[in-house]
């Protein structure tokens, strides 16, 4: 990512998860799932899991998707997702 405060890990995470796919030209991939929210309730946890795990993978080599911890809160038809970050020891 180029811009100010790329240095942030949860800040680049938190914009990954807020981006559709097909939102940044050049980089059409980056982002969740277009349409996930309309799923039917029971499916939406799961595929916004496999869509941020995926993403987070590819853009954000800092952290490995199984350091993120994704709470997923569905109110009202509305998905409210927490994103917590254990940063793994670099190797040296």
């Amino acid at each position: 990512m180029i811009g100010f405060g790329n240095q942030d890990v949860d800040a680049c995470i938190s914009n990954l998860l807020k981006t559709e796919e097909g939102e940044v030209p050049f980089s059409r991939q980056k982002g969740l799932t277009p349409g996930i929210l309309d799923l039917p309730s029971t499916e939406v946890e799961q595929a916004i899991r496999e869509s941020a795990d995926e993403n987070i993978d590819t853009y954000e080599p800092r952290v490995d998707s199984d350091d993120v911890e994704l709470d997923i809160t569905m109110i009202g038809g509305q998905a409210s997702i927490k994103v917590t970050v254990t940063e793994s020891e670099e190797e040296e």
